[in-house]
């Protein structure tokens, strides 16, 4: 069963012999988190969703690739 992030909202909850404060962060899977939905916020799913590739790159380091690459094929012209 996939797994999913939420935050504890509303009031403290105990789960599985666990205190989460209100605000505190729990990963549950879904059944556990349909049943406790009253006391949480999902946050996100956990799994294959949020896998990272290691080419992304800053919006940053984007934008200056793009400025860059207008630059040089330019011609004067007098």
């Amino acid at each position: 069963m996939a797994k999913v992030t939420a935050t504890v909202k509303g009031s403290p909850l105990l789960h599985n012999g666990k205190r989460y404060d209100i605000g505190a962060t729990i990963e549950l899977d879904e059944a556990q988190a349909e049943n406790l939905g009253i006391y949480l916020d999902i946050v996100k799913p956990v799994g294959d969703g949020n896998k990272q590739t290691g080419n992304k790159q800053t919006d940053g380091a984007k934008k200056t690739q793009q400025k860059d690459a207008g630059k040089g094929d330019e011609s004067k012209v007098e």
